[in-house]
């Protein structure tokens, strides 16, 4: 599954729909959702993420990587999203573990103290496995 919001951001605050894109790309490994990011990521460009973050539960899923590699720009409202995200899976017994390697997003995810709450991974593989060894309640409750 895709999403994409295509534009720019004027100073004005409308959107300009030529040059400014943040694609979102949603697939599956196993038990665990992978949404891969890759773009700008502040107010105006974050439907797409809450999108695909919202239809994890939906899909029976209790474990997500949000794979950032491939976001250049990281706003307060990405963390915001990011953090209502991990508290919701936290709510229905899952979790949520992120995947940063480009050095403006690492810096925002360690200012504000996000990758201490929320697992940060160098690799995807290495973000996959660690959820699959967090214990999930949702799991559980779906085989009853």
């Amino acid at each position: 599954m895709t999403f994409s919001l295509v534009g720019e951001v004027s100073p004005m605050g409308e959107l300009d729909h030529d040059d400014f894109q943040v694609t979102v790309r949603s697939s599956r490994c196993d038990d665990v959702q992978v949404i891969g990011v890759c773009g700008e990521l502040d107010h105006d460009s974050l439907e797409p993420l809450r999108n695909a973050l919202d239809d994890a539960p939906a899909a029976g899923l209790s474990r997500t990587v949000v794979d950032l590699r491939d976001v250049t720009f990281f706003g307060s409202s990405g963390l915001n999203l990011l953090i209502h995200a991990h508290q919701q899976a936290a709510c229905r017994g899952g979790a949520i573990a992120l995947v940063a390697t480009h050095r403006a997003v690492l810096r925002s995810l360690g200012v504000t103290g996000v990758d201490r709450v929320i697992g940060c991974y160098s690799s995807l593989s290495d973000a996959v496995a660690a959820l699959r060894r967090t214990p999930s309640r949702m799991l559980h409750e779906s085989d009853d």
